[in-house]
């Protein structure tokens, strides 16, 4: 029952990837319904179930179940930013060498982007939603700079986390693209301007 419900998430996975494309929000979206599903069951099986032994075993299962979910969602999650990126050279291939540099600048705006909440509820809510699935020392830090675009209508773009961690790294750009509000887009002279935005992440694994 597990081996044909492994091989349906990995189905699914390429399914989603053709179909969602960059779209980060969708793909999290499919998979946060398909996991409320498997709650439910799961919730529906553990009432009927009297015998303990029974119950520790269906547990045991559904555990198993989630990891298994949670490792083909970031899979797909880890191909759409593979996708993503491209999608945004390319993009910047298509613009004009002053368009580029525009991107490159952070103006003196007289006022910066924001993360609606402030930047420890921006914080909180990428710790929330990561995922790292990676042997590390106990006790420790990882610690990224990302550093993304934040457009005109509050959206983000152009995602870059550097740090000694790779997977900590892509995991941090991941986070932010699933992001499930947009921001307060920087203003100059009382218009929104483009604008870069760099964040410090640092996580502790014990």
């Amino acid at each position: 029952m597990k081996r044909i419900l492994f091989f349906y998430f990995l189905l699914l996975s390429i399914i989603s990837f053709g179909q969602q494309n960059e779209y980060f929000k969708e793909v999290k979206q499919l998979y946060d319904d398909y996991q409320l599903k498997i709650d439910h069951e799961f919730k529906h099986q553990y009432a009927l179930i009297k015998i303990p032994e029974e119950k520790v075993k269906l547990e045991a299962e559904y555990r198993y179940l989630i990891y298994q979910l949670n490792k083909v969602r970031n899979y797909v999650y880890l191909g759409v930013l593979i996708r993503t990126k491209n999608q945004e050279q390319l993009s910047l291939i298509k613009k004009s060498i002053s368009e580029i540099k525009e991107l490159a600048i952070d103006k003196q705006n007289d006022q910066q982007a924001e993360f609606p909440g402030g930047m420890e509820r921006l914080k909180k809510i990428i710790e929330e939603s990561f995922y790292f699935n990676a042997f590390v020392d106990p006790q420790t830090t990882l610690k990224s700079i990302t550093t993304f675009v934040v457009e005109k209508d509050g959206s983000i773009s152009h995602v870059e986390s550097e740090g000694e961690n790779a997977i900590f790294n892509r995991q941090t750009e991941i986070c932010l693209y699933l992001l499930p509000e947009k921001f307060i887009p920087a203003q100059s002279q009382g218009k929104a301007v483009r604008s870069l935005f760099k964040l410090p992440i640092t996580m502790k694994f014990e």
